[in-house]
């Protein structure tokens, strides 16, 4: 993926708590352009870990850099609504709005990598607070506002729906704390 671990103990969220700067203060970098490289996706090794369909689940990443940026993270947690039965979680699915929907179920269709834009650009012109920080993007697929932790259940058709959204932000935290994220 191109991450590795070993990065300094740092901040979170790209707040400094430190003594320069007051709590919760966003302190500007002055770190240099990366490469522009993409956010690379990792994938969950958890079995459990799943999207709504039971694809498995997943986060993109691009590591920080410079003084500055190494130490601090930006994490988007994807939105896009939620299913509560059957009935709302087969009309999320196959509904009229499934283009829009049928994507926040399911990781099929995730490309590789995925381009930073606004606050997640790797350009200082584009984003010059954040540009060099650690990217995190976690795409939205349990449909359950990132709280769930129910397996689908075979033995019923018309609700084998997964709900991990609970269970997938836990472990994409946990994940990135040996990056320095704590």
């Amino acid at each position: 993926t191109g991450v590795d671990a070993g990065v300094e103990a740092g901040m979170d969220a790209g707040v400094d708590a430190g003594t320069d700067a007051g709590v919760g203060e966003v302190v500007a970098c002055a770190d240099p352009a990366g490469d522009g490289s993409p956010m690379d996706l990792v994938w969950h090794a958890d079995p459990t870990l799943v999207c709504n369909d039971g694809t498995p689940a997943g986060y993109y990443v691009r590591r920080g850099h410079g003084s500055c940026g190494a130490r601090r993270f930006v994490i988007h947690l994807q939105g896009g609504g939620f299913c509560f039965d059957a009935a709302s979680c087969r009309e999320r699915w196959e509904g009229a709005d499934r283009a829009v929907t049928h994507e926040l179920m399911t990781s099929g269709a995730w490309p590789p990598t995925r381009a930073g834009r606004g606050i997640h650009s790797p350009d200082p012109a584009e984003n010059p607070d954040f540009h060099s920080y650690w990217h995190v993007y976690v795409p939205y697929c349990s449909s359950d506002l990132w709280t769930g932790d129910h397996a689908g259940s075979p033995a019923t058709a018309d609700d084998d729906w997964h709900f991990r959204g609970g269970r997938i932000f836990g472990a994409t935290i946990a994940a990135l704390d040996p990056m320095g994220l704590r």
